[in-house]
């Protein structure tokens, strides 16, 4: 329930935040600055974040640091209210929070390992992914409903509120989540990439997600192809997440079918197919109906599979990261994605800026579809496959 409520106010302020900052400057670029100002700090405060977890337990940091979350949304909702609220304060107010988040670290990643039943990671993040997916669904479509008659205001309070809610559930394990007796430093965590080969492919994986994932951040400029009110860009932002409803009903169906890695690697070449589906349909479909009705059911099976990969990946590292160094790697795992999104997003909104949607989306897809390619040779498929047999997540 805290999850969902987070995701909810998460999912008004994102609708709010990106529909005005592109409002305001008709940019891609600009609206991809806000992933960019969200994540930079967390690059740049790796190291603190694993010493905070370290010192003080997952736990205790993960309840700090929803505390603070909460006493910054006070900034947009006043800033609203008093009709000063601008790109730039916007992107000044993604910065701090990303400050906090930084600092949080992968306190994240540890408190679901220890909510989750033993040798259950996937099956519960495949939930966490259905209850954050259809709280985003009711998010996104109240957001659009809101922001169209009321304006930003009242999304970044109720936003504001939500910050707590996935608080109280870690209350009760605060104690549980007890500092690791040795510290374990980013560097030593990183070495365990060589121990552990399949970690070496799930960062390959990671790098593949979050590059062709960037292309979510030309929603906006997609959504004014079809109608300048915030419904199309609800719309569309609803096609993309609902995928996360349906991968928790598709992970335990496959679960004794076939490996994990076989799954990556054909939901990957489904979003690579997809997108340069998209482009063409941006391209050459001008009625705004029937483009807004198409764009949605190809979002819908992008957005599925990505939601799908998401879910393997991450239950991939929490369970195969040694116990006394997850305060480390699960900080290192988050890296990649910080990294590599803002600047992909940066580097894609520069083209649809430059050029057009078709080819950026055009461009993302074949990058996927590369990726297979690459990762055939590498054999990051066999070597995924490998770290769930021999963890007994998936059966042989």
């Amino acid at each position: 329930m805290g999850t969902a409520l987070s995701a909810l106010g998460n999912s008004m302020s994102w609708l709010a935040t990106t529909y005005l900052v592109y409002g305001q400057t008709s940019s891609v670029v600009a609206t991809a600055l806000v992933t960019l100002c969200s994540a930079a700090p967390s690059l740049l405060l790796a190291g603190r974040a694993t010493f905070l977890l370290g010192r003080f337990g997952a736990g205790r940091v993960f309840v700090a640091a929803g505390a603070l979350l909460a006493i910054l949304g006070l900034i947009p909702t006043i800033l609203s209210f008093t009709d000063h609220l601008t790109a730039a304060s916007l992107l000044g107010w993604h910065l701090a929070i990303g400050v906090v988040v930084g600092l949080a670290g992968g306190a994240g990643g540890m408190v679901t390992r220890l909510l989750a039943a033993p040798g259950r990671v996937t099956e519960y993040n495949a939930q966490i992914a259905r209850a954050k997916s259809a709280a985003n669904i009711v998010g996104l479509a109240a957001g659009g409903v809101i922001l169209t008659l009321v304006g930003p205001s009242w999304l970044f309070f109720l936003n504001m509120l939500t910050y707590l809610a996935p608080v109280v559930p870690v209350l009760s394990i605060i104690a549980i989540a007890t500092p690791p007796a040795a510290r374990v430093s980013a560097r030593q965590a990183w070495a365990v990439r060589r121990q552990f080969v399949g970690l070496r492919a799930l960062f390959l994986a990671i790098v593949t997600v979050s590059v062709v994932g960037s292309f979510s951040i030309a929603f906006a400029a997609l959504a004014q192809l079809i109608s300048p009110e915030a419904w199309a860009y609800s719309g569309l932002q609803i096609s993309y997440v609902l995928g996360g409803v349906i991968v928790a009903s598709v992970i335990p169906r496959v679960r004794y079918r076939t490996g994990w890695g076989n799954i990556v690697r054909a939901a990957t070449v489904i979003a690579g197919v997809g997108l340069l589906v998209l482009a063409q349909v941006t391209r050459h479909i001008g009625v705004p109906a029937l483009l807004f009705a198409v764009a949605c059911i190809l979002l819908l099976v992008i957005g599925t599979a990505r939601s799908t990969r998401a879910t393997i990946l991450s239950a991939a590292v929490q369970e195969n990261v040694p116990a006394h160094m997850q305060a480390a790697y699960l900080t290192l795992f988050r890296l990649p994605p910080l990294a590599i999104i803002p600047i992909s997003q940066v580097l894609l909104g520069l083209l649809v800026d430059v050029t057009s949607l078709a080819v950026a989306f055009s461009a993302c897809g074949v990058l996927s579809l590369l990726a297979v390619a690459i990762g055939g040779r590498l054999k990051v498929v066999s070597q995924i496959n490998s770290m769930y047999e021999e963890h007994d997540a998936v059966p042989a």
